[in-house]
């Protein structure tokens, strides 16, 4: 038996506890507390003979006294709510740890231990909270791990409590095995609450009494299957694997609560929706022999389709719910491959992204399930293969002029098992169950709607469902047994009420997980004092471009300048020099410090509509490092040489310090351009960058670059600044100027990246875009050719160039842009990679731009990937060595995926700012009737641009509403009652529709609903 030395000695009542507590003006600071550990704390038992109890809720010494751990709590709160089990002893230590947990759940427990209101429900059960901390006879050092403290602390609660009372029966409750096995080392009863929930019945329907004290009304069996039906049905499939000889003994927990049920009916499970996931061993051992492949699991339609990438070249469709086998986006999962498909349905983007209520799932999922039997007998009656081909053989590669498109055989297969989950928490908001209003076991089911499309319905079992409502929450999941259509979780926080900005925001950081903490009081002291000036060394290291003429040319309102350019005219205006001059931040943010740590870990600045989450702190990027007009700023530039052809004469890289002239907008600077009166040396500069950005655009256009377009750029004009007042939404002009910025940043970047990948291989960062997927070209072709558009031609970038800039599509400038924006779709993401990993030169170009080679280097306010390559630079020309630890290809693979992720991450967090504010915008003018142009179909409706307000959207179409999508022709055709056609719609169709607001929707968007064709 485990025995404690107790404190016994007054010198030893005394202890220290020391944390560490951040303030206000974010500073660290180290708190050391002193404890007094006290010997008479209340044992909190109702007529105790030694303790002066002066509490309110008292426990009963005649009953059983519970003491439940961390988990236990947490898992079965609502049960322990909803039932009248009671007389349980939480200690404070695990009190204090939920409220810091959850405040749900912590408003609950609360409510339960100290609300004494008769006109609580609650009120009357017995809980209470033993001051386990300042007992001493009870205390536990902060030193030990939380889950062994916790273990430790318990034990000593229970043996405290029979050295004070022997004739007290104190019982813990736990899943955790080694408490478990503690309290059995020691003679101390123990249970899980299932099994002491099933004793209690079990005695109760023998004896018809117990000396549990509870009535026979105080726990409802409907309530005990809610709860732990999935712990039933897990311990009733292990049963079944006992050998026959064992199973008798004790039978299974199922048989035990239905006899406690009084009438006949037994207790019946939902049947097997799922094949169970295969073991770790069996997966590694499948992996090794290539029977199984590894990917991550990418949803295109939540329970419909989804794909997972096993190579550079090789994704496996796989097709239905059953095949997807419980896998959640992002998930790292083991795939089977089958053999032969037949199924010409199984396209890899056949449907739009749509959220469909739990109760129209089940409606669909009705309708099909005698297709999907037919479908899953046959795939059953295939072979299954061992192993893919991977030679280049195998691959169909369709070549031109140096640009690939990879047409691979589509593989379909299933996923056998889960490697990793993604991730542990998701936004959104709860619905309750509108199945059966007078059940009160499915009153207790909400259903979770994920901000993200791409994540199934999650089953939150909770009767808190009047402060859950309309609220943005955060949950977790649990588990997501197979005999379950929806995986189980549970609410972690509440976010705020729906259509709230703050709440809303909250809700995109929280989806693309992008930090809002403040900087570390570590990374602040990096910085320089606000009042920094330019050391006078740095004057002799540096070119001086002050009395050069410099400005900058930015969005309204910008105030993290990157990018300045200067211009110079020499020798008879016969050679003219134009200076790049980017920030120098690798200045301020040294190598292995904690800023750089922060930044590296932040990777970009996150920009929203109404906010901004920077990478670096402020004094840098609104300050000190931004090319702010008239104050000396550090910069490292690019000096370009042009001859009067504009053809580049020589380039040099070099530190320099500048004083820019003027900050202007875009559209300042356009109109100084436009001002043929304007004979300044500011104007004729401008037009001279005109005329050389108009060049090299040229040049490039011609050697394959794509001039695309972004989704739904749209401006918001707000009243005085005020978020949540817009005033105005239109679509986003661009200017040559734009294009002018744009030209010089880009030559930029192509010259550092081949200035890096020449000298320093190794360690370099560079930017790289795949080719384009040929089948979504092709299917963009298909489109075009239904409305008589034959010439678009995509085997090369020449020839994809050629088409989006000549193709004038019913001549209008609008329809045009939307096949810019439709290509743009066609591409594949443009990510990082590392020098390391560069095997042929195909690897390094950039499809897009039809550049050999490109990096990013003129952001590095705003991009940790820019600081990287001017390290490198620094490096390359002496001015500092790089650290051994950005040499370290470990490192550098783990950096580029997360510059990868994060840059991913705040485009999406910027477009789904964009669209909620657009949302607002709607919301607050009315619901519109508009004219939309059909961009694409699919088989739940067609997408739309919505001409007045450049956004993008989806009318769901439906085929209760008449509603027949045309596969081979790619149109929806709309049928009277007769089944007669009244017409159809096809690709680039004018239509009109009711673009309103749904308060229930959960990204909070504009909806649209067809009204008729034009």
């Amino acid at each position: 038996m485990q025995t404690f030395k107790f404190l016994r000695k007054k010198n030893d009542q005394r202890v220290q506890k020391c944390f560490y507590k951040c303030n206000a003006n974010n500073r660290i600071t180290k708190v050391v507390r002193e404890i007094y550990l006290r010997n008479d704390i209340s044992c909190s038992i109702e007529k105790c003979k030694v303790c002066e109890n002066k509490k309110k809720k008292l426990l009963d010494g005649d009953r059983n006294i519970l003491i439940l751990d961390t988990d236990t709590i947490i898992k079965y709160i609502d049960f322990l709510y909803e039932c009248n089990i009671d007389n349980i002893l939480i200690p404070l230590t695990i009190y204090e740890h939920i409220r810091t947990f959850n405040k749900i759940l912590y408003k609950k427990l609360h409510e339960l231990c100290y609300e004494i209101d008769e006109s609580i429900p609650n009120s009357n059960k017995r809980y209470s909270v033993f001051v386990n901390k300042y007992c001493k006879f009870t205390y536990v050092h902060d030193n030990i791990k939380y889950d062994l403290k916790e273990l430790q602390e318990i034990i000593k609660i229970v043996i405290w409590f029979k050295h004070h009372n022997p004739n007290l029966n104190v019982i813990v409750i736990t899943s955790n095995d080694l408490l478990t096995n503690d309290c059995a080392n020691n003679g101390i009863p123990c249970f899980s609450l299932l099994d002491y929930v099933n004793q209690f019945l079990i005695k109760k329907a023998k004896n018809g009494l117990n000396n549990y004290g509870y009535n026979d009304n105080m726990l409802s069996i409907e309530t005990i299957k809610m709860y732990f039906e999935d712990n039933m049905i897990a311990e009733n499939d292990e049963n079944k694997e006992v050998e026959n000889g064992n199973e008798a003994n004790g039978n299974s927990r199922l048989n035990d609560l239905d006899k406690t049920q009084n009438d006949s009916e037994n207790f019946k499970y939902k049947k097997k929706i799922y094949e169970p996931h295969l073991d770790k061993k069996e997966i590694i051992q499948g992996l090794r022999n290539n029977q199984f492949f590894k990917g991550v699991f990418q949803v295109i339609c939540v329970n419909k389709m989804a794909t997972v990438k096993i190579n550079d070249y090789e994704d496996v469709i796989i097709k239905g719910y059953k095949n997807m086998n419980r896998a959640i986006h992002n998930d790292i999962v083991a795939v089977e491959i089958f053999s032969q498909f037949t199924d010409s349905s199984y396209g890899e983007s056949d449907y739009f992204e749509e959220h469909i209520d739990p109760d129209e799932k089940e409606e669909e999922e009705e309708e099909a399930e005698d297709d999907d039997e037919e479908k899953e007998k046959k795939t059953n009656d295939m072979n299954k293969t061992t192993c893919i081909a991977k030679s280049e053989n195998e691959q169909h590669i369709k070549t031109g002029e140096g640009n690939e498109f990879i047409e691979c055989k589509k593989l379909y297969g299933k996923v056998i098992g889960i490697i990793s989950r993604s991730r542990k928490e998701y936004g959104g908001v709860i619905k309750s169950c509108d199945n059966d209003k007078n059940n009160k076991y499915i009153e207790k089911l909400l259903f979770f709607k994920a901000f993200n499309s791409k994540i199934p319905h999650i089953i939150i079992k909770s009767n808190m469902e009047e402060e859950l409502s309309n609220k943005r929450v955060i949950v977790t999941i649990d588990k997501w047994d197979f005999n379950s259509k929806y995986p189980l979780g549970r609410c972690l926080s509440v976010l705020g009420v729906c259509d709230d900005i703050e709440a809303e925001t909250k809700l995109i950081y929280n989806e693309y997980n992008i930090s809002t903490k403040e900087f570390s009081e570590s990374a602040y002291l990096c910085l320089p004092p606000s009042n920094w000036v330019i050391p006078e060394e740095e004057f002799s290291k540096r070119i001086d471009f002050r009395n050069i003429l410099t400005f900058s040319i930015d969005p309204p309102g910008c105030q993290d300048i990157d990018d300045a350019l200067s211009v110079e005219i020499l020798e008879d205006e016969k050679i003219i020099k134009i200076g790049v001059h980017i920030a120098d931040v690798s200045y301020f943010v040294k190598q292995n410090s904690a800023l750089d740590l922060e930044a590296s870990k932040r990777c970009t600045t996150v920009y929203l509509t109404n906010q901004r989450v920077d990478m670096l702190p402020k004094l840098l990027t609104t300050d000190l490092c931004s090319l702010v007009e008239k104050q000396d700023r550090l910069t490292y530039s690019c000096i370009f040489t042009f001859n009067t052809n504009y053809d580049i004469l020589d380039i040099n890289i070099a530190k320099c310090i500048i004083n820019s002239d003027r900050s202007f907008t875009y559209e300042q600077a356009q109109n100084i351009i436009d001002d043929s009166n304007d004979t300044s040396s500011i104007a004729i500069s401008l037009r001279l960058l005109n005329n050389i950005a108009k060049d090299l655009k040229t040049k490039w256009l011609n050697d394959g670059a794509l001039e695309l377009k972004g989704n739904s750029e749209v401006v918001f004009e707000f009243e005085q600044k005020d978020y949540t007042k817009t005033k105005n939404l239109k679509p986003y002009i661009t200017y040559e100027t734009n294009r002018l910025i744009e030209a010089f940043m880009l030559l930029a970047n192509r010259s550092v990246a081949r200035i890096i990948f020449q000298n320093f291989k190794a360690a370099c960062i560079l930017r790289r875009h795949p080719p384009p997927k040929y089948d979504t070209l092709k299917e963009l072709d298909e489109y075009l050719q239904s409305i008589k558009v034959y010439d678009f031609k995509f085997n090369t970038s020449k020839e994809l160039s050629y088409s989006i800039n000549n193709i004038n599509l019913k001549n209008d400038k609008i329809i045009s842009n939307i096949l810019k924006t439709l290509v743009t779709k066609c591409m594949n993401e443009a990510i990082f990679i590392s020098g390391y990993n560069v095997h042929n030169n195909d690897m390094l170009r950039h499809y897009g731009l039809a550049a050999d080679i490109y990096t990013f280097f003129t952001s590095p306010i705003r991009r940790y990937a820019d600081i990287m390559v001017h390290r490198i630079l620094n490096h390359i020309y002496g001015i500092e060595k790089l650290h051994n630890k950005y040499l370290d290809i470990v490192y550098l693979n783990k950096q580029v995926a997360l510059l990868n992720e994060k840059y991913r991450n705040a485009r999406f967090a910027s477009r789904a700012s964009v669209n909620f504010f657009s949302y607002l915008y709607i919301k607050k003018i009315g619901n519109q009737i508009t004219q939309a142009v059909i961009t694409s179909l699919k088989k739940n409706g067609i997408q739309i641009y919505v001409l007045a307000y450049g956004i993008e959207g989806i009318c769901y179409l439906k085929k209760k509403d008449g509603f027949i999508f045309d596969e081979k022709k790619k149109s929806f055709i709309k049928l009277n009652e007769n089944q007669k056609e009244i017409f159809q719609l096809n690709f680039y169709d004018n239509v009109e529709v009711h673009m309103q607001v749904d308060t229930r929707d959960i990204k909070c968007q504009n909806h649209f609903i067809f009204i008729r064709k034009l």
